[in-house]
């Protein structure tokens, strides 16, 4: 799709793209128009001056570290939750509070004591498919999050970049959806619709909020490349027909990755994610850390689920990426299993020590 959009400028669009100077610190207009527009049909109350444009969602979760976070400044954040979420905060100098989760997303009642405990100034979810684990958050988690950021002086930060890549025909409402709040700010990525490297990510906050970020950002950058705003205003007509080829492949690939498992690895344990590109998987013995180090030898690479937490759990995971095709899996799955039987016989025989790394 992206080849298509792009091949199909013509000579007039480049004439008008650059009549301009073709700085845009808050983004294309028309592109802002059409993600608030379609945040509303996905039930938000916005508008265009509530859209920033950025960099890419890593580039917004950083903007909002910046513009928000003190030193010290506690957050919240589902434990496990997305990496680059944690580099971005602690690069802010945050106090990390990681709230367990269930099959339905965060504990109810961890999250009401972590609230009560450290009076947190952010709460950070990925609410519509959690990375690593695939989750989604309930609709009544969402309703109670919006709810306390409506009625509390905590700001909820919703990541929905992972969005687009839930299993289910409609990937659940944003929590900004429940209760309408400043409270509440959105982030979001066309990235995994059509490619990363058009790095348009964006921001949906209060008007205010969007003035005090345009001005961080304009700091660091006049804008993203016009070009790659211009291509994906024209895909955006096309975004449900990419989510819909975007849920199939992803669809066949976790069949196919989940048959190869349970053929070559039927010892690890995981369970069917909701969405995402990635399988939480839990070790029956062993360290993640160490067994990603034997797994780089053997030629693939899995991340160890400690990565993922604020506070360094969930050694016995390992994050697996699924999204190749079947050959690709199968030879990833092949070098997985002989990684596991050198590890194993390391573990039996008590030779897994730091002499290997």
């Amino acid at each position: 799709m992206v080849a298509d959009e792009a091949t199909a400028l013509s000579e007039d669009d480049y004439h008008r793209l650059i009549a301009g100077h073709g700085y845009m610190p808050r983004g294309m207009a028309e592109l802002r128009r059409l993600i608030a527009d379609h945040l509303t049909q996905r039930g938000m109350e916005t508008q265009e001056r509530n859209i920033l444009l950025t960099s890419g969602s890593q580039q917004a979760l950083h903007l909002i570290s910046e513009c928000y976070l003190n030193a010290g400044d506690s957050v919240l954040v589902e434990d496990p939750t997305y990496r680059g979420a944690l580099d971005a905060f602690r690069s802010a100098g945050a106090r990390l509070h990681g709230v367990p989760c269930e099959d339905d997303g965060f504990s109810t009642e961890a999250m009401d004591d972590s609230l009560r405990l450290h009076k947190p100034r952010l709460v950070y979810v990925l609410s519509a498919v959690n990375n690593p684990t695939g989750r989604s958050t309930s609709a009544e988690k969402r309703s109670m999050l919006a709810h306390r950021a409506r009625d509390s002086n905590v700001l909820v930060l919703d990541d929905q970049s992972t969005a687009s890549t839930a299993l289910a025909e409609v990937p659940p409402a944003p929590v900004g959806s429940f209760a309408p709040s400043d409270r509440v700010i959105t982030v979001g990525s066309l990235s995994k619709d059509f490619w990363g490297g058009l790095r348009i990510g964006w921001i949906n906050a209060a008007e205010r909020d969007i003035d005090n970020l345009a001005r961080v950002k304009a700091r660091l950058d006049y804008g993203t490349s016009p070009l790659c705003k211009l291509i994906a205003a024209r895909l955006f007509p096309r975004l449900e027909e990419a989510r819909r080829q975007r849920r199939e492949q992803l669809s066949r690939r976790l069949d196919d990755m989940g048959r190869l498992l349970a053929d070559r690895l039927p010892e690890w344990s995981w369970t069917r994610p909701k969405g995402g590109t990635s399988i939480w998987v839990t070790l029956p013995r062993g360290s993640g850390s160490d067994f990603a180090q034997i797994a780089f030898r053997h030629g693939v690479s899995v991340l160890p689920g400690s990565v993922f937490s604020a506070h360094g759990h969930f050694e016995d995971h390992v994050r697996l990426t699924f999204n190749y095709e079947a050959a690709g899996l199968n030879v990833g799955v092949s070098r997985l299993a002989g990684a596991w039987l050198e590890f194993d016989r390391m573990l039996s025989t008590g030779r897994l020590d730091n002499s290997f790394l």
